[in-house]
């Protein structure tokens, strides 16, 4: 029986999900053998897969869409936690392993009609006058969602209202209030830094507060007591993958001796063989499902097409459909550092945000091979983590040449011009260079595009935002 609940829900970030999991599992097993961590998916857009893990992890995914149902959520953990205290946290916050170990050597002396409020290096604070919560709380040390409790004494005196769900705001500090009228007591724990967090909220969701403030002032004046009724919403346990199960990867695939060939001598060994997704399907992009890719593949048919800067890989997997539409036995080389572009480097870009990290880790090869396989197109995609220049160099001397050949890599003139000299020595007489981004926008690519058309002799066709040169026969 675990001493602890780690109890945290989430909307959509599966990086997030991601990253903490393995920061979890990193965790000391003197911490790992007295917990147990229990995640509520708040009906994300897309279900996540859940790889084989050595926490003690269990996940619930609710099926029923509500807005802002962090109530719902946050009680469905409770009931299905085995432990008598509960640690509850965003998904946007991680705990440090040192200040979690003390507390779990003092969890036999804390008072159970106590809650414990954790300091963390950032957060927000509501406060309990309904008319003046704050906007912003740079300057406060710790947040409400982040609590420790007393898992009995939280049953029975308070647990969330879910009066509050399917709007935004006011179901925390009204559920202190019902905490404090029931007896309740909160402590701040202010000796350590217990959480760091980072931040993240979910875009795209209304949080106008409005509702929910007239039903919290309109439950003070009637006295402060929680509906009835928990968990008014469906769920179902989400089924961990283990060892055993067939992984994603290999039940999508078909024998293509093509991608076989090149998985071969370009990685050396199978790269999808065992692997389990863990991310959600992400095909952001830009510009990935031009006409113009279907139209080259039904009339060249290329056995290699080559996709230079893939982003997440929605060009790359668009072409691998196009394959397939057309009935090709062919296989796209996707090549890219999988580290982004200069605008997603730089810090004070507003794309910065685009990928995500671990550690100061790009995650976006993560998120390429993840898409690739829920799209079902392993069979037919290739990766090649290299520099376009390297990459260039490295198919040249082992005979790749492509019928298609698609350059998004950079936005740079020199990178442009590099990539497109470079390639052309790859692409097949009868084949396309492809080229992104011909758009005023992006001058140095129109610059680079209009010159390499010069230096080659060949005229420009651009179908906008488009550039392609045909390679004479």
């Amino acid at each position: 029986m675990p001493n602890l609940s780690i109890i945290s829900h989430f909307y959509n970030q599966p990086h997030l999900v991601q990253e903490q999991i393995a920061y979890w599992e990193t965790l000391p097993d003197a911490i790992l053998s007295q917990v147990e961590f229990i995640l509520i998916d708040d009906c994300s857009e897309q279900p996540l897969l859940y790889g084989p893990t050595r926490i003690d992890l269990k996940v619930f995914r609710i099926v029923t869409q509500i807005a802002w149902n962090q109530p719902g959520a946050r009680n469905l953990g409770s009931f299905h936690a085995r432990a008598e205290w509960a640690l509850f946290f965003d998904i946007d916050q991680r705990f440090y392993s040192e200040p979690l170990d003390a507390i779990l050597k003092n969890l036999a002396h804390m008072d159970p009609m106590t809650m414990y409020n954790l300091r963390s290096k950032k957060s927000r604070l509501g406060d309990q006058d309904w008319s003046d919560r704050p906007n912003s709380a740079s300057d406060l040390c710790f947040h409400l969602n982040t609590f420790l409790v007393n898992l009995p004494a939280f049953k029975l005196h308070g647990m969330y209202d879910e009066d509050f769900s399917g709007h935004y705001g006011y179901d925390d500090t009204y559920m202190l209030n019902v905490w404090a009228k029931q007896g309740g007591k909160r402590v701040l724990y202010n000796d350590h830094e217990y959480f760091n967090e980072v931040g993240i909220g979910t875009a795209g969701l209304d949080r106008d507060l409005g509702y929910n403030l007239s039903l919290a002032e309109n439950k003070v004046r009637a006295g402060l007591h929680n509906s009835s009724g928990v968990l008014r919403f469906a769920w179902e346990p989400v089924q961990l993958v283990t060892e055993r199960q067939t992984p994603l990867a290999d039940a999508h695939r078909d024998p293509n001796p093509t991608c076989r060939d090149l998985m071969r001598r370009l990685q050396g060994t199978d790269i999808y063989a065992g692997f389990v997704p863990t991310f959600a399907e992400d095909r952001q992009g830009w510009n990935s499902q031009h006409p113009a890719f279907d139209c080259i593949v039904a009339e060249v048919r290329p056995s290699v097409i080559i996709d230079v800067g893939v982003w997440k890989g929605g060009s790359t997997i668009y072409l691998a459909e196009a394959l397939e539409r057309h009935a090709v036995k062919g296989t796209v080389i996707a090549v890219d550092t999988f580290l982004g572009s200069l605008e997603h480097t730089d810090m004070a870009s507003d794309l910065v945000d685009l990928i995500p990290r671990r550690h100061g880790t790009p995650l976006l090869y993560e998120q390429f091979i993840t898409n690739v396989v829920r799209c079902g197109v392993s069979d037919r995609v290739v990766p090649l983590r290299q520099t376009s220049t390297l990459a260039a160099k490295l198919l040249q001397r082992i005979g790749v040449q492509a019928g298609l050949i698609h350059i998004d890599a950079s936005h740079e003139y020199d990178d442009v011009l590099k990539d497109a000299r470079a390639y052309w020595n790859i692409l097949a007489p009868g084949g396309y260079l492809v080229g992104d981004d011909y758009h005023p926008v992006w001058p140095g690519v129109m610059q680079a595009a209009d010159e390499f058309s010069a230096e080659v002799g060949v005229s420009l066709s651009i179908q906008t935002p488009k550039w392609i040169i045909q390679k004479p026969r």
